[in-house]
């Protein structure tokens, strides 16, 4: 077998090398010939795109109660954005206390002027905030009144 085919190829790197020099000059993050691939260079080790991040507005959001629907105990809707209240796990639908728990959630945000404070993005796309109506935290009521599902011990905790 000849040592030409090895030779040809260690020939052809440089000028690879050159022409990706070129191309990212001109546009970063490409390579001649797969100019619609950008390179990866932030993602994880399987290729995989980094986690969406959504910048919240800077501001609280003031917002008339009467344009807010409880979708559960925990979660309500503002037009077409979903509010996910921090701090709390409420009953999901079907389960028990669920419906109490929403039109309690429902009688807060009735009691006065609704005031979001945007926090971050859950996994579903639901906007993360503190939730006050009428000056009060909306969901530390809710734990209080024991509105929040029960929390497992953690690994290793003595139980009760």
């Amino acid at each position: 077998m000849s040592a030409r085919p090895c030779v040809t190829v260690l020939a052809v790197i440089p000028l690879l090398l050159a022409g990706a020099a070129e191309a990212t000059a001109r546009d970063p993050g490409t390579l001649p010939g797969v100019a619609r691939f950008p390179l990866v260079r932030s993602w994880g080790a399987w290729g995989t795109p980094p986690a969406r991040v959504r910048r919240m507005p800077p501001r609280p959001m003031r917002v008339n109660p009467a344009a807010i629907r409880v979708a559960d105990g925990d979660t309500f809707y503002v037009g077409g954005q979903a509010i996910r209240l921090r701090g709390i796990d409420a009953p999901e639908r079907g389960q028990p206390r669920s419906l109490m728990a929403a039109r309690r959630l429902a009688e807060l945000l009735r009691e006065g002027p609704v005031t979001i404070l945007p926090k971050g993005e859950d996994v579903y796309g639901r906007t993360v905030a503190d939730v006050y109506a009428g000056g009060r935290d909306v969901a530390a009521i809710l734990r209080r009144e024991g509105f929040a599902k029960p929390r497992p011990a953690p690994w290793g905790a003595p139980s009760r």
